[in-house]
């Protein structure tokens, strides 16, 4: 737990922040003070729940959270807004959502996201792969052509080429054609892409 109203800058709570994430932990918490308990009033605080927000956005994997949070604490001026600014790291739009059923309101604004990600990832991939028919139509991106199953020639497109050969999909593709290498008629592809 951090003490955060003992003059923890912001800077220092990304730094923390990121040293729990890729450090293993699994969590960070903090404590819910707007002063010192040391009784250093030039110490600054930053409040509790604006940074476990902000640091939300930073991270993918620890807990966050603070260890009390006593009303008692709270300015009513904090209280009154009583709702939370969340920005989709994807999109970066921000919105204001009432604390009152926060967590449900959140998955679902993660469930948008996770549905954004993998339209975005699906038509990336798409638009650079590519169906080719001899080695030397082979471009930048994913290289798709017919193979017919044997070693020699998987290592031969990566001889030749200089690709990576990546396997063949894992869902059956339609295909009627033949081995990019040895001509033979297959209905079977594979995948071959530079590695950088």
């Amino acid at each position: 737990m951090i003490e955060g109203q003992e003059d923890v800058t912001w800077d220092a709570w990304r730094a923390i922040a990121a040293v729990c994430e890729d450090g293993g932990l699994e969590g960070l918490f903090r404590s819910d003070h707007y002063r010192s308990v040391m009784g250093r009033s030039e110490r600054g605080s930053l409040d509790a729940w604006a940074t476990l927000a902000g640091l939300s956005a930073l991270t993918a994997r620890i807990r966050l959270g603070t260890l009390v949070s006593p009303a008692t604490f709270r300015h009513p001026s904090v209280l009154a807004k009583n709702v939370v600014t969340a920005v989709r790291r994807d999109t970066g739009e921000k919105r204001e959502l009432p604390r009152e059923g926060l967590p449900d309101r959140l998955r679902s604004v993660l469930d948008l996201m996770q549905i954004a990600m993998w339209d975005r990832a699906e038509k990336l991939l798409k638009d650079n792969t590519f169906t080719i028919t001899s080695l030397e139509d082979a471009r930048d991106g994913f290289n798709r052509m017919g193979w017919c199953g044997k070693d020699s020639c998987g290592k031969a497109i990566s001889e030749k080429t200089g690709m990576n050969v990546l396997g063949t999909p894992f869902y059956p593709e339609p295909f009627e054609g033949t081995c990019i290498i040895s001509g033979e008629a297959t209905k079977q592809v594979i995948y071959a892409a530079k590695a950088y």
